[in-house]
């Protein structure tokens, strides 16, 4: 494409429709043609600009640069804007409003640019999806739309923004794959927890902005029964997990929870035509203790947080995902001694509660109701400890010569764990579960001084 051709696209006597597939048929502009350059000032630092023009100087030549910004930020950047020969435009802030007025200010200069303007493409620079509707909205009108968006950003920021575009531009430093997040599907209850490589962004910064999105998150989940007034310390996740189930918004970012906030600062601004459904007061969060380091995967299958609905089998099923019942233990008797383990390993998290130890002569059914209370009372932190671990176990049992190698099958382990057991303790009963056969050994293994390594 020749400059010539370039000033006939931007000529108002040629239509839109025309326009868009003259442009299309050619690709990406590359070498020709101008681009208006609209900057995004919350999401892009001065120190950023530089790379930003680059990668827009690498699809075309750049008409103008934007950068859209309140006072505070115009006055702090004025030399660093001018060093790099971008316009500053100054947005007043209005004192009430949930949508940010540069971005606005931002949309309507872009699609002004698209009515009366030459400029053959417009780069919109931000990691803000919202803009996605801006780039489509270019893209309508006839003009190249190109989204410029740091390298760091989320694969789901770049595959929003890239859908919307012509084009995407990545600036920045491309950092490598370090992290594991991790997300619950809160349309399927009881579901494990999923796992998904993403970069490393490190911790996120407490801005002006992110600041009063969460307090106008804590008062919207307030209002709907999520969370208690004031907000209580630690179960922020609880209730973004049944805010999401009870109103059908699917996945949630579970770790790093600042995604999650993320997810949800962009959804409160897009209420349901009904509003937004208040707690149900069916539901229940749990999650496991962070006792000693894990893997990803362990966290993943090895009871991960719960989000269930409440019943009367709701103590089994607590149980079962953190380790204390396995498939087919389900007699009273079976119950029982899961519930007793339980109230050992987490003695001390009973006891803040308001719970002490359990008495012998508690039945079964007491002791299951007393835990269905806790666990069920609303806006409590849920955080308790999973059963011991078995990978732990069988290395001992390997150390102490009871197990030929760490991964044998778990009939042979069983088979090793009762035969210490009847060594150890002769006149104690056999555990009813597996759960406490583990623990049991383990005590046994690591209050014998003979036995430590």
């Amino acid at each position: 494409m020749n400059c010539r051709v370039a000033m006939r696209l931007t000529s108002p006597c040629m239509g839109g429709s025309l326009r868009r597939r003259i442009l299309r048929s050619w690709g990406p502009l590359r070498g020709c043609g101008s681009l208006a350059v609209l900057i995004d000032g919350d999401n892009v630092s001065p120190a950023s600009l530089q790379s930003v023009l680059q990668a827009v100087r690498s699809v075309g030549q750049i008409k103008y640069s934007r950068i859209y910004v309140n006072q505070h930020k115009a006055l702090l950047w004025k030399d660093q804007l001018a060093e790099q020969g971008v316009e500053t435009v100054v947005v007043p802030q209005l004192s009430s409003g949930l949508k940010d007025p540069a971005d606005i200010m931002l949309a309507v200069d872009a699609v002004e640019e698209c009515l009366k303007g030459t400029a053959l493409g417009i780069a919109v620079a931000s990691e803000d999806v919202d803009f996605a509707i801006v780039l489509r909205k270019v893209r309508q009108l006839g003009r190249r739309s190109f989204a410029v968006t740091p390298a760091r950003s989320t694969s789901r920021c770049q595959e929003l923004l890239r859908s919307a575009a012509d084009e995407l531009l990545l600036f920045g430093e491309r950092p490598s794959i370090s992290k594991v997040a991790e997300h619950l599907d809160t349309s399927c209850l009881d579901s494990n927890v999923e796992l998904a490589e993403q970069v490393d962004l490190g911790d996120q910064p407490l801005t002006e902005e992110r600041q009063r999105s969460m307090e106008k998150l804590e008062e919207l989940l307030q209002g709907l029964g999520y969370l208690p007034k004031p907000p209580q310390r630690g179960i922020m996740l609880a209730a973004l997990a049944k805010f999401f189930h009870a109103n059908g918004l699917g996945r949630l970012t579970i770790r790093p929870l600042h995604e999650g906030l993320t997810q949800a600062f962009s959804l409160m601004e897009r209420p349901p035509a009904g509003g937004w459904a208040p707690d149900p007061k069916n539901l229940a969060f749990l999650k496991p203790k962070e006792v000693e380091a894990k893997s990803p995967d362990e966290e993943a299958t090895q009871g991960g947080p719960l989000l269930t609905y409440i019943s009367e089998d709701l103590v089994q099923r607590v149980l079962r995902r953190f380790g204390y019942l396995q498939a087919g233990e389900e007699s009273p008797g079976q119950v029982m001694e899961a519930v007793e383990l339980f109230w050992d390993r987490n003695r001390k998290e009973l006891q803040k509660c308001g719970w002490q130890a359990m008495e012998a002569t508690r039945s079964a059914s007491d002791a299951r109701e007393t835990l269905h209370q806790i666990f069920t009372e609303p806006h409590r932190l849920q955080v308790w400890r999973r059963a011991a671990k078995e990978a732990r176990l069988r290395r001992r049992l390997k150390e102490v010569g009871e197990i030929r190698h760490a991964d044998v099958p778990r009939p042979e382990l069983v088979e090793a764990m009762r035969r210490l057991l009847q060594i150890r303790a002769p006149r104690e009963e056999l555990p009813k579960i597996y759960a406490a056969h583990v623990a049991r050994c383990l005590r046994h293994l690591e209050s014998d001084p003979s036995s430590r390594k």
